[in-house]
């Protein structure tokens, strides 16, 4: 947490009625995400009408890499986040190696793509058990279910029983999840093995037994708790397949390429805009901030103009979220939008992007299991960077959460300016010009809330989207 005032996990629900009928509930912080997220809903007869996703903390991470070494980004940008730093070093350097014209060489690209699959298979894990489940499984009155405040629980006992099993089992194994990672990056959280160039641990003998020995109790979890958890929580709540629909809008960067031409990866890049299929157009993305506290002084359409300046008494404005739009439309993005570009489904529910999730940790653990048969032993892993060839450019990649952006202006080795679009400014964005809500916004359009006291829905519909406002913790207050 960060700040001065203690919060104790339970959520405030904050209530005013005006004289229309309309019932206005405040719940903040929404607890179990990452960051200061807070839900405004305006309820009618019990049903959602409007709603606001506040975005409460500003980081400034794009000014401070202003006036720093080129080669520092790698390192900084990391430190946005603390549960998927790997993927803020691995786009950073994707971004570098085409400012540096770098070649990647097959071991350098299977490595990079075993750590990133590596945080996708903690994340993934760790969102289920620990910050999805509890709001459908009652916990007994012990930590961390000490502050029960969730309530339609539909499992027996025995069923109960085993999915807190599985819960404590699974911090176990995103434990190892983070070892993997650590074999070849170093360390984790921040790992300093993904470089420009490529990266920086050869594949030895030792290091491929011991990744191979850990992948196959990580994938024996997803195939015997994860995956079968997922399908009972599945047909529990089968209502939750109705309830929380996006904008049906769905972007892919594209993720872990298995050659060196573009296009050439396991996850494919690709838009999906009303139904239908399109080709990437990375020029079509935007990001505005009519709602965000920010002053709109940039070039419109230009991603590398100069960073943002914070206004935060701003009029109107009600969030440090900012506002990216792809075509002018807000856009989902994350392990459903993946499924929705690779052709597996059109649906868009609460439901729906849990079992995305948990299928797609399943895939990409087998896909890891074949990697580390394409090693090729003493060859390189890293091809040092020379000089910058471009003045600017962008790099992108899907992370766990969805499509990571970043790009950079440069002069001469010095960052002139930094841009990062996450995944949750994606979808937890503010409303644009247009008055368009932001993805999780239009999501809890329409919903029913059965308690007003106690909105559950709410909760379930928003932690879908596995958020992450600001992914760190600043303060801990003892």
């Amino acid at each position: 947490m960060s700040g001065n005032k203690k919060i104790d996990g339970k959520q405030n629900h904050q209530d005013i009625r005006n004289k229309e009928g309309i019932r206005r509930i405040t719940v903040s912080p929404v607890t179990r995400s990452s960051g200061q997220l807070t839900v405004q809903v305006a309820l009618y007869q019990g049903r959602v009408v409007d709603a606001r996703v506040l975005g409460g903390v500003y980081r400034g991470y794009e000014s401070i890499l202003v006036g720093r070494n080129l080669l520092d980004a790698v390192y900084i940008t990391q430190r946005i986040c603390g549960i998927c730093s790997a993927a803020h070093g691995m786009v950073s350097s994707l971004l570098l190696d085409r400012i540096y014209a770098n070649k990647i060489t097959d071991n350098g690209r299977i490595i990079r793509n075993l750590i990133l699959g590596a945080e996708f298979l903690q994340n993934h894990i760790r969102h289920f058990y620990i910050l999805g489940l509890p709001d459908y499984v009652e916990g007994p009155p012990a930590y961390p279910f000490w502050h029960r405040s969730g309530s339609d629980y539909r499992f027996s006992l025995a069923q109960t029983s085993q999915l807190l099993n599985h819960y404590h089992k699974s911090v176990e194994v995103s434990r190892m999840c983070h070892d993997m990672a650590t074999l070849w990056g170093g360390k984790m959280p921040h790992p300093h093995g993904i470089v420009p160039g490529g990266v920086t641990v050869n594949p030895r003998t030792d290091i491929l037994n011991k990744f191979a020995a850990l992948l196959a109790q990580v994938r024996k979890f997803i195939e015997y708790c994860l995956l079968k958890d997922t399908k009972l929580l599945a047909d529990t709540y089968a209502d939750y397949y109705h309830i929380g629909h996006g904008p049906g809008n769905f972007l892919s960067y594209g993720a872990f390429p298995y050659g060196h031409l573009p296009g050439e990866a396991y996850f494919p890049a690709g838009v999906v805009v009303g139904g239908e299929r399109q080709t990437l157009d990375t020029s079509k993305i935007t990001e505005t901030h009519d709602f965000s506290w920010f002053e709109e002084d940039q070039p419109a359409g230009d991603l590398l103009a100069r960073p943002e300046q914070p206004d935060p008494f701003k009029q109107e404005a009600y969030s440090w979220v900012e506002t990216p739009r792809y075509g002018g439309e807000a856009m989902e993005v994350g392990p459903l939008a993946r499924a929705v570009v690779r052709g597996e489904t059109l649906q868009s529910s609460t439901m729906d992007r849990i079992v995305a999730r948990s299928i797609e940790t399943g895939w990409i653990g087998e896909l890891m299991s074949q990697w580390l048969d394409q090693f090729q032993l003493g060859q390189p892993v890293y091809q040092p960077p020379d000089l910058p060839v471009k003045p600017r450019d962008i790099g992108l990649s899907e992370v766990p959460r969805g499509g990571l952006l970043h790009g950079v202006e440069v002069e001469g080795d010095r960052i002139k300016s930094y841009k990062i679009i996450t995944p949750s400014e994606w979808n937890y964005s503010p409303r644009d010009q247009q008055g368009q809500r932001g993805v999780v916004e239009q999501s809890l359009i329409g919903i029913q809330i059965q308690d007003a006291e106690n909105p559950i829905e709410v909760g379930r519909v928003v932690r879908s989207f596995d958020p992450c406002l600001y992914c760190a913790t600043h303060l801990i207050e003892i």
